[in-house]
């Protein structure tokens, strides 16, 4: 008990105030248990004796796990670390793209900041002695979480691409226009070329609106990049049909795909097994009897 306090306090957290009164009590019983000749002494420090060793059983097993908490609280502040590295290396590239992602951006901090104040929370858990609650609170509104905003920067990833190919269909379009202008003036009947710009044109927007919105659907995204894809194509075919000139050219777009950071094994041995509850012998010591 003493090792496991000791321990606990060297990591920077104290026990509850009654485990360590009835430690006390009974170290200060088993003194009285030698030494007295006073039956009804006796008997009270046996009292005494015993009530520490409900509590010792009782809360053993939470007490090591908060002596152990420290070394997965360091895991957690590597993982957040990791986080807002990727969040800052990426914000700054999305910053730069052709769709302002700045709501975006917004957001994503949200979710970072309230990341750190679920990690404050479990702290502050810890240090009112509450393993229970740290450990869990860790466990369900941290490293779940957690996963969750790490794809959260990815979709930032994937926005922050296709806003780099947002910025080449511009490009495209303005170069199709030009094109059509070029033939025009030779006299060439452009509408049906006209006509894909257009509807490129109006994809394009529909682009632009999806990937402003949080979490979007890469997905949906893809097919509306191969649908500007098909519509260049079909502007292509519809000059070459028109004047005889054959156009090329295509863009593509790589989405961000990581690793997110796994859940501590001891947490997942805790969501697996649930929060071990103190039993009667838990602690290894048996009580007294006169």
């Amino acid at each position: 008990w003493e090792k496991t306090i000791n321990k606990l306090k060297a990591a920077g957290y104290e026990a509850p105030a009654e485990d360590e009164q009835s430690f006390q009590k009974a170290k200060e019983a088993v003194e009285i248990i030698k030494t007295t000749d006073d039956m009804e002494a006796a008997l009270q420090a046996i009292d005494d004796f015993n009530a520490f060793i409900d509590i010792l059983d009782r809360d053993i097993e939470g007490l090591n796990m908060l002596a152990n908490f420290p070394r997965i609280l360091k895991q957690a502040d590597r993982t957040y670390a990791k986080l807002t590295k990727l969040f800052e290396k990426t914000k700054t590239k999305a910053q730069k793209g052709e769709v302002d992602l700045t709501e975006v951006i917004a957001g994503l901090q949200v979710e970072i900041d309230a990341l750190k104040a679920v990690r404050d929370k479990a702290v502050d858990a810890a240090k009112s002695g509450n393993a229970e609650l740290a450990f869990t609170t860790l466990e369900d509104e941290y490293f779940e979480h957690m996963e969750d905003t790490f794809q959260s920067v990815g979709m930032l990833e994937a926005a922050s691409q296709l806003s780099k190919a947002v910025k080449n269909v511009e490009k495209g379009i303005k170069s199709a226009e030009k094109i059509i202008a070029k033939f025009e003036k030779k006299g060439n009947d452009m509408s049906a070329a006209n006509a894909i710009v257009k509807a490129s044109r109006a994809k394009l927007d529909t682009l632009k609106a999806l990937i402003k919105t949080k979490g979007f659907d890469p997905d949906a995204a893809v097919t509306l990049l191969e649908e500007l894809s098909d519509l260049r194509e079909n502007f292509e075919n519809a000059v070459e049909e028109e004047t005889g000139k054959n156009l090329h050219g295509k863009d593509s777009v790589n989405f961000f795909s990581g690793k997110t950071p796994e859940m501590p094994k001891e947490l997942k041995d805790f969501s697996k097994n649930g929060f071990p509850q103190g039993e009667p012998g838990d602690s290894g010591f048996e009580k007294l009897d006169f």
